[in-house]
C-alpha cells in the first residue's frame, strides 16, 4: 500500500465537485475531486472490502452530487 506524505483538502464550495483532494506520496503530488473517492468508496463497499454505509448516508450524499 502506498503511503502519503501528506493529503491535503482544497475546499471550494460546499458538496458540488470543486472540492479536491492534493494526494502528495513524496514523489509527486495530483488532485482528486470528492466525486472519484465517492466512486471509490461505494466501489469497495459493493466488492465488500469495507463494510456497507448506511442507505441514510447514501441519500444524503446523493443530495449534494449527481450519479448517487
Amino acid at each position: 500500500m502506498s503511503e502519503f506524505v501528506k493529503v491535503e483538502s482544497k475546499v471550494y464550495g460546499c458538496c458540488d465537485s470543486s472540492t479536491m483532494f492534493i494526494l502528495d506520496n513524496g514523489r509527486e503530488e495530483f488532485a482528486v475531486n470528492i466525486e472519484i473517492i465517492l466512486k471509490c468508496v461505494k466501489f469497495a463497499e459493493e466488492q465488500g472490502k469495507i463494510p456497507k454505509l448506511p442507505y441514510d448516508w447514501w441519500a444524503n450524499i446523493s443530495r449534494g452530487f449527481d450519479g448517487f
